[in-house]
């Protein structure tokens, strides 16, 4: 029979794993090898933050490194959002690294001070510096994936809250399983796996994961979206809505694929070009010939390749972006969240970043 980590005054031990493991890590194995995520002789570092997502997803990681043959390892950040509490975050997981004898890597940054000096959105602020935070991680111990503890009602709530503020294919498409960021993968082990099932994962083994307080506040969004929205879809119209969300973001996100590999990546490769100053060029009498649809892929990736992700960027940006390139006035500039700016040059659009 496997074992499991287990908590403990003192800290996890090992002890028999239960039916509930096994099935954890059957659905996780499973969405591993469906998404194609991990290779054997992998360095894997898992984002945790002490919560009940990322702390399952370390656990059941290290238990399964020796039948995929990879390597684990964690890191933590301290966002300093809430004081001592998410200083004991930090000391939570790396308690739990050192018990399980797993490189730790941690850090901290003032996101209420870096979004007070900056404005804009406080959870793209956090989610910025979290990413880049992973990233030096990785770096520091030569990973090549970064796996975070994404889960189906995570994926679900992403879909509701998107298509109730207005999304396309690609919104809707929800949490990618795997997303290539530089030389990293990006993977998400959890993301076909339920929260309730991570839970009783957690419960049965005697793993007390730490609280975001934050995560119960009504002030935001996605919580209202998994509070209240929620429970009253499952309730009124279908029981299994997190299920019925999840599936639709991976049936649109097949769609995305097909449409990227038959059209859009040779629509990229004749309209956009590298530029000599690490930016991108769009060719603007090509651009001007494609359908309205196309015209936003092709300013969504140039976008992507200057800025790495779209954090930030709304529909009202790209209603004004349009409303900019239809200008086009010579050596006019513009600027898009987090120092992605846009300059019309000599027949071409300029993407660049300034940050």
């Amino acid at each position: 029979m496997s074992q499991a980590i287990v908590s403990s005054d003192t800290g996890p031990f090992l002890t028999n794993i239960s039916t509930t493991n096994l099935m954890l890590k059957q659905q996780i194995l499973t969405t591993i090898t469906r998404y194609k995520m991990l290779d054997h002789g992998d360095h894997v570092l898992v984002g945790i933050s002490g919560g009940p997502d990322s702390t399952a997803l370390l656990l059941a990681l290290k238990e399964l490194s020796k039948e995929l043959k990879i390597k684990v390892y964690a890191a933590s950040l301290d966002h300093m959002f809430r004081k001592t509490e998410s200083q004991n975050d930090v000391l939570f997981a790396k308690k739990l690294a050192k018990k399980l004898k797993i490189r730790f890597f941690q850090s901290k940054v003032n996101v209420p001070e870096l979004h007070k000096a900056q404005g804009g959105s406080k959870e793209d602020i956090a989610r910025s510096v979290r990413y880049n935070f992973l990233l030096k991680a990785a770096n520091k111990f030569s990973a090549n994936k970064i796996a975070l503890g994404h889960t189906k009602d995570d994926q679900a709530e992403t879909v509701l809250m998107r298509l109730i503020y207005g999304a396309g294919i690609t919104g809707l498409s929800g949490i990618p399983p795997t997303r290539k960021t530089g030389k990293y993968l990006i993977i998400r082990p959890l993301i076909e796996t339920a929260k309730s099932d991570v839970v009783l994962y957690l419960k049965e083994n005697n793993i007390k994961p730490r609280f975001d307080s934050s995560n119960i506040q009504d002030i935001y969004k996605r919580n209202k979206i998994r509070s209240k929205l929620i429970p009253f879809l499952e309730k009124e119209f279908n029981p299994n809505i997190k299920e019925a969300l999840s599936r639709t973001a991976s049936l649109l996100r097949d769609d995305r694929d097909l449409l990227e590999e038959v059209i859009l990546k040779n629509i990229f490769e004749n309209v956009i070009k590298p530029d000599k100053k690490n930016g991108v060029l769009l060719n603007l009498k090509k651009f001007d010939k494609l359908h309205v649809a196309l015209r936003k892929y092709v300013t969504r990736e140039a976008i992507r390749r200057v800025n790495t992700n779209l954090t930030g960027i709304e529909h009202r940006h790209w209603r004004l972006l349009e409303d900019f390139i239809a200008k086009r006035k010579n050596k006019a500039s513009w600027h898009l969240p987090y120092g992605c700016r846009v300059m019309v040059k000599k027949g071409n659009l300029l993407f660049y970043n300034v940050s």
